[in-house]
């Protein structure tokens, strides 16, 4: 139940930041999941871990790309289908990303009312 956990989580982690963007956007809490998709974008670039220059949280880095495609555009692959469920943040009003999946070369363009 994110209600009860979020608030108990202490989001210590680098990698806090991308679940908790991921699940906010999946239980309709899209400003929250806008604020934490960029708490882990800026954990590098604006040093909010106070341990940038030890090196890069690449996990974290891959996380951005995880907020992106399965928060934001709701991305679900279970292995026998490729589904989309749309959680746009306000202030976007489209997204596009390619991706591979086995042999195949897509690009996903998402729109408010449209995915093509």
């Amino acid at each position: 139940d994110f209600e009860y956990y979020d608030p108990i989580t202490t989001g210590d982690s680098s990698l806090s930041a991308v679940v908790q963007s991921v699940m906010a956007a999946e239980v309709g809490h899209q400003e929250m999941a806008m604020g934490y998709f960029l708490d882990a974008l800026f954990c590098d670039l604006a040093d909010t871990h106070h341990n940038a220059s030890d090196g890069v949280h690449v996990a974290s880095t891959g996380g951005v790309w995880g907020c992106l495609v399965h928060g934001f555009v709701g991305m679900r692959n279970d292995r026998e289908n490729l589904r989309f469920d749309p959680r746009l943040p306000a202030q976007w009003t489209s997204i596009k990303h390619h991706m591979l999946i086995g042999d195949s070369h897509m690009l996903v363009f998402l729109e408010r009312d449209a995915i093509t």
